[in-house]
């Protein structure tokens, strides 16, 4: 810990000091001194990363080396360094399989110390290599599922989270009836076995979650029966929940079961998309979910927000009987927050998906929403990701109440159009667009002054559909025809010299 607090006072002075060093303890005859050195590589990960990568194509491969060492210990602690160098690993076109192939061989040591750390990192790898993993998904899942019944403890849970990893990471690729089969069985055996209150279900349930992301629509053989256990669980809280307001002295229910019963439901909706329409109709979830949404605890909440979003996104109308208790709490958690700021994020883009299904619906919370997402996009302190939902909830809000949103349109114009011309092009990023030129139409003078940022959002599309361009060049035509000449120019000449390029060479100005 000593060493990892240094890199961040000398940087790249340390390396100059560390690297001789390591160099001559990863090759001694004493043991002692490779773990120091693999020790003190994993500490200075963050510096070799931000200033000493040319160095490593040399090193890991030492890593590797020990590995095979005769003592657990080295092989235990280059397991665990090799994964703080997993960001570098992945983005080396070569070194991703040799890493693979020397971690894989680590999970079925005979130490349980490297089996762990051995797993820890191939977790970690898997998410951070993403689609990459599509490779080794064949060599590595059999591996995993040869050692899943001889695991124990934290080996197992450590397990469970490298075969979550890899299958969300590989996610389509999984849809081959060999893997699944080799896969789900032993899960759902265990699934089955396990009780409702047993603390080992919680890290089986984050798998099956991953899973259901990675499989999709192959997940639909085994999702009416894992559907209708975390609907229990949720069931189980609220009674246990009820059964302590009576009886204070009592300890508060485990939280954990209900936060991650919501996350393996929204992992099964994400999947299934509008095919769980069906499980969600034979089940009480929603009022279950009314129930819960006086729960304040920051976990409970994210989780809850985020099925409420999957549900508006999958199976609306299934949605729509709770919404008049639902949405006030999920417009109220709109907001930015000190800590928890996934907590608004969540909240935000729910309300967009509602919003986008609701339509002339949401008129009683028009003015409230509007206001939040405002409040959102002037607070430079926040994520870009709090800032794109809350730009394109506008957009979407725009679409049906123009009027609403253009009163003071030019106090956020400006933001509103430099988010959303840094957005990814696709359905969203479109719709949002049409609800921005919905308000500008419905008050084009308070557009005016910030004229600039607005053609510029305009022009960061590389491929706007035929009616999105179609409307681009409307709005510009009014403009020009509704101003004098010499105003009209004046407002061209405040527009970037590329982005004029850019308009004029797209025949949109």
């Amino acid at each position: 810990q000593g060493l990892e607090d240094l890199t961040n006072v000398f940087a790249e002075d340390l390396l100059e000091v560390v690297i001789p060093l390591c160099q001559v303890g990863l090759e001694s005859p004493e043991w002692l001194d490779r773990e120091a050195s693999i020790m003190a590589l994993g500490a200075c990960s963050s510096v070799f990363l931000y200033c000493g990568t040319e160095h490593l194509s040399g090193i890991i491969p030492m890593l590797f080396a020990l590995q095979e060492d005769a003592r657990p210990l080295i092989r235990y602690v280059s397991s665990w360094a090799i994964s703080r160098y997993s960001q570098w690993i992945v983005d080396q076109d070569h070194m991703l399989q040799p890493t693979v192939e020397s971690l894989s061989r680590r999970i079925r040591d005979k130490s349980k110390r490297v089996v762990e750390s051995s797993l820890s990192a191939l977790a970690i790898i898997s998410e951070r290599a993403a689609e990459q993993m599509c490779y080794y998904v064949d060599d590595l899942l059999p591996i995993y599922m040869e050692i899943y019944n001889y695991l124990q403890d934290r080996a197992f849970v450590l397990l469970l989270d490298a075969i979550g990893a890899l299958c969300e990471s590989v996610g389509e690729a999984l849809n081959q009836p060999h893997l699944i089969d080799m896969l789900m069985p032993p899960l759902i055996a265990r699934w089955n076995a396990l009780d409702d209150s047993d603390q080992k279900l919680l890290p089986l349930i984050d798998c099956i979650t991953r899973i259901a992301h990675g499989l999709g629509m192959g997940f639909s053989a085994y999702a009416e029966g894992v559907w209708e256990r975390p609907v229990r669980l949720l069931q189980n809280h609220l009674m246990l929940s009820a059964i302590v307001k009576e009886q204070p002295h009592l300890d508060e229910p485990d939280a954990r079961f209900a936060v991650c019963s919501m996350e393996l439901l929204s992992g099964i909706l994400d999947a299934l998309k509008a095919g769980a329409a069906d499980l969600v109709a034979q089940s009480n979830l929603v009022s279950i979910l009314v129930e819960l949404s006086s729960e304040t605890a920051p976990a409970m909440l994210r989780a809850l927000l985020c099925l409420i979003g999957d549900l508006a996104t999958t199976c609306y109308a299934h949605l729509v009987p709770g919404l008049e208790a639902l949405l006030p709490v999920v417009i109220s958690n709109a907001r930015p927050r000190a800590f928890h700021n996934s907590i608004g994020v969540n909240a935000t883009w729910a309300l967009i998906e509602i919003t986008s299904r609701a339509g002339d619906a949401m008129g009683p919370y028009a003015d409230e929403v509007c206001r939040r997402a405002v409040n959102i996009l002037h607070d430079d302190t926040q994520h870009f990701s709090f800032h794109n939902n809350a730009a394109l909830l506008l957009g979407r809000l725009a679409t049906f109440f123009p009027a609403i949103v253009c009163v003071n349109l030019q106090n956020f114009i400006s933001p509103w159009c430099r988010v959303l011309a840094q957005t990814e092009e696709n359905d969203d990023k479109k719709m949002a667009f049409f609800g921005l030129l919905a308000a500008v139409k419905e008050n084009p003078q308070e557009a005016m002054p910030h004229f600039k940022d607005f053609a510029s959002a305009v022009a960061s599309w590389t491929l706007p559909s035929a009616s999105l361009k179609a409307a681009f060049i409307e709005i510009f035509q009014a403009y020009a025809q509704q101003l004098e000449p010499a105003v009209w120019a004046d407002l061209l000449d405040t527009i970037d010299p590329e982005d004029m390029h850019t308009l004029q060479h797209d025949h949109i100005l």
